[in-house]
């Protein structure tokens, strides 16, 4: 029989029939990148859609789930719906239900999988001005005792391609992973007016039994062989964001807003390793999940041309690793946000060296695992020395110091075939600068090379420009960002133009291009929302969201992240608004918008009251320093928050001197993060007054602001006092070696510091710093760029 959904096992023990043939060579196949195709083989199937609203309503009445047979009409999507999305004119979010059958006639007995599935649609619902249609299978095909000839032909077609739901690039699969909590079946084994809404095949009827009468199946859902197969067919997509675990317990604290769950492709001999252990109803159906699965993953590989991986965990790239050799046509991988050991790393760089048709190459590692990384760059590096196929690399943002990026130099000394590097946000400092001046000596093909953010002073500058007079190749290099070395950067703009494609933006258009680009990088137009899907837009509706956070109770939805989707002021005072009454929301991630100062002073006010909220991640929104008094306002009074996020958002000294006063009377924050802004010796000499009497900060990130050995001795100072904080990060900051001496000092104090100052070669006194972008720098030098 061919393989099915999760129906598949629990009908299996109903029915006796034979199993239906495999599907002849005529019947159709499915394209998986077509919506249309999509939509095709729901009206072939007769497979119905089950609407959002549907699912609210049998909550809202108590009710379970009933089977297709007993199912509103209007709960169900017409096929006539369906072909309009499928030619983009209706928007829709398609969505495959993956899911254990707890009982052998009942997949959700208690209601606990409704539940779960509600509260999580009511989010996407309430977010996208999109319609929500569902796959669940218990709704959506016919089930046993199937009484028409239609209705068991419609089951067969279902079964021979039920794939197509799993694995189509305009769907996405939400996986239940958990079962129904044991206390919970407990007191609904024990409720005698529990009544579930079944088939009976004794008195052929359909009528409520209880649920001790009910046949279980308490396999774990990681354990059964057919969910397996739907995760794997899942995985197979070209974007891994569309396949996830929607009752994934959130992290226990810190600013990772996700619990990394991407899943790479598995190559099929891996996964046929895994499902020897793999339980099902009938042992023989193994042999067709592997089957399918084989044929599903080289369908969808074999014809994969771009490539997103995201929210990868270690592990994953090592099954990437495996894998690639199947993707004959992949030009463009992107992975984004992952984490990698060792030993994958060089899995991964030894399998690249073999691909002869990847030419795009982009890697972002997750924030918190940019320092156990050094193995993954070593391992690209070599890489880079053998691949004659990739012309573009992007690895900005990850953290990549100046060890690092020499060996990445030694192997563009000698590459042949890059000609686009962006190295942007990295720590690659002057040293870093110089190893990448020597190879451009001798490498020939690179055209282009963004070193935006490396705290690049005059030494690595002028390596570069000493390089750029036998170099002839390169023709637009981005210096934006970076330290002092006036001199140098006049050198090679003089040496640039000279060549065609140089072109001398003004500062305005340079701004504007860098924020846009930046927005880009981290995926505000890519990242969580597929692109190619003109039936599913994406468009956030943020006054319907609000609308369900005043009415929400449901202790379940706790986190809120709408990181990365361009929310400007008015989205987020709406937001606002709908949190003021709020009390269930503990966690809420706004990265990466454009909230700016109002904003913040929007959700202040919500501080001010609010009781319940503890995370706050606001990186990223440029909130300045009228944002950041109005949340030093609230904090005077808020008690629950615990941690808060304000990296990157142009904070000087006088938005954290306002912040220093509310920290004397604030006793509940624990971690703040204020790296990537602004800050000098004065904000930090503020702080530190503050750090004297706080007792409650455990966990401080100054990294990469302008603090000097003012600064830095004044901490010192204060933690001669306080003895609570155990985390301080002060990297990439101007101090030099007396303050480093005296924070070595106090360093008895902490589990971890981090002053890993990469400035030290070439420090200058403070005003001979370039700030870029920070405004009190020199003047006249604002209209510079390159």
């Amino acid at each position: 029989m061919q393989p099915s959904c999760s129906c598949c096992e629990p009908l299996r023990w109903f029915i006796c029939p034979p199993r239906p043939k495999p599907h002849s060579t005529n019947e159709a196949e499915y394209n998986l990148e077509d919506p249309q195709s999509l939509a095709a083989f729901l009206k072939y199937a007769d497979i119905r859609l089950v609407r959002a609203g549907y699912l609210y309503d049998l909550r809202r009445k108590k009710r379970l789930l009933p089977r297709r047979q007993e199912a509103a009409e209007w709960g169900l999507v017409s096929h006539t719906e369906v072909s309009k999305w499928a030619t983009g004119r209706r928007d829709a979010m398609i969505i495959s239900i993956s899911h254990a059958w707890e009982t052998r006639e009942h997949p959700d007995p208690c209601g606990d999988q409704l539940n779960r599935l509600v509260d999580r649609l009511c989010l996407y619902d309430a977010a996208y001005y999109s319609d929500i249609w569902v796959f669940y299978d218990y709704i959506s095909l016919f089930q046993f005792e199937r009484r028409t000839s239609a209705e068991e032909e419609s089951f067969r077609r279902s079964m021979n391609h039920m794939h197509v739901l799993y694995a189509h690039d305009y769907s996405w699969t939400f996986r239940i992973e958990a079962l129904t909590p044991r206390d919970v079946w407990d007191a609904t084994l024990a409720n005698a007016e529990h009544l579930v809404t079944v088939y009976d095949a004794a008195s052929k009827t359909v009528r409520g039994r209880p649920l001790k009468e009910l046949v279980p199946n308490r396999v774990p859902y990681q354990s059964r062989g057919w969910c397996k197969a739907e995760v794997e067919w899942s995985s197979c997509r070209s974007r891994s964001e569309q396949n996830r675990q929607i009752d994934a317990p959130d992290p226990d604290s810190g600013f990772e807003s996700d619990v990394l769950q991407g899943k790479v492709p598995m190559a099929p001999e891996v996964f046929e390793e895994g499902m020897a252990k793999a339980e099902f109803t009938h042992r023989n159906d193994a042999a067709a999940v592997l089957q399918l699965q084989r044929k599903i993953f080289h369908q969808k590989v074999s014809e994969c041309e771009e490539l997103l991986l995201a929210d990868l965990p270690k592990g994953e790239l090592g099954q990437l690793a495996k894998a690639l050799i199947h993707y004959k046509k992949l030009r463009v991988l992107r992975l984004r946000n992952i984490e990698v050991g060792e030993e994958e790393a060089k899995e991964f760089a030894k399998a690249l060296t073999l691909n002869t048709t990847t030419t795009e190459l982009e890697i972002q590692v997750s924030h918190s695992a940019q320092a156990e990384c050094k193995a993954l760059w070593k391992a690209l590096a070599d890489m880079l020395k053998a691949n004659a196929t990739v012309s573009t690399l992007n690895l900005g943002f990850n953290g990549i110091g100046a060890e690092s990026l020499e060996a990445l130099a030694a192997a563009v000394a000698t590459n042949g075939t890059l000609t686009t590097i962006d190295l942007r946000g990295n720590d690659i400092g002057s040293e870093g600068c110089k190893a990448l001046g020597q190879a451009l000596k001798t490498n020939d093909t690179l055209t282009t090379i963004d070193l935006r953010q490396n705290i690049i002073l005059a030494g690595g500058l002028k390596a570069i420009a000493e390089a750029l007079t036998t170099n002839r190749a390169l023709t637009t290099i981005n210096l934006d960002y970076n330290g002092s070395g006036h001199e140098f950067l006049w050198e090679i703009q003089e040496t640039l133009k000279t060549r065609k494609a140089f072109t001398k933006p003004n500062l305005a258009a340079t701004i504007a291009t860098q924020v846009s680009g930046f927005l880009a990088y981290l995926g505000v137009q890519e990242f969580g929302r597929p692109q190619q899907a003109q039936a599913w837009t994406g468009k956030v509706r943020i006054e319907a969201l609000t609308s369900r956070l005043k009415s929400n109770t449901s202790s379940i939805i706790t986190s809120l992240k709408i990181a990365d989707r361009q929310i400007g002021f008015e989205d987020v005072k709406a937001l606002a608004d709908g949190l003021k009454t709020n009390r269930t929301i503990t966690r809420i991630d706004l990265r990466r918008n454009h909230i700016g100062a109002r904003g913040c002073e929007a959700l202040a006010e919500v501080f001010v009251t609010n009781d319940t909220i503890a995370t706050i991640d606001l990186e990223g929104n440029d909130i300045q320093d009228q944002g950041c008094k109005a949340l030093a306002e609230a904090l005077k009074s808020n008690a629950a928050i615990t941690a808060i996020d304000l990296e990157g958002n142009g904070i000087t000294d006088l938005g954290l001197k306002a912040l220093a006063e509310a920290l004397k009377i604030n006793r509940t924050i624990t971690k703040i993060d204020l790296s990537r802004n602004q800050i000098r010796n004065q904000g930090c000499e503020a702080l530190a007054e503050a750090l004297k009497s706080n007792a409650a900060i455990a966990d401080l990130n100054l990294g990469r602001n302008r603090i000097g050995d003012d600064g830095i001795k004044a901490l010192a100072e204060a933690w001669k006092i306080n003895r609570t904080t155990i985390k301080i990060d002060l990297w990439n900051n101007p101090f030099g070696d007396e303050s480093r001496e005296a924070m070595r000092e106090m360093s008895t104090n902490f589990d971890t510091i981090d002053f890993d100052n990469r400035w030290i070669m070439e420090t200058r006194p403070e005003e001979d710093y370039w700030p870029g972008y920070w405004p009190d720098g020199p003047q006249g030098f604002h209209d510079y760029s390159l």
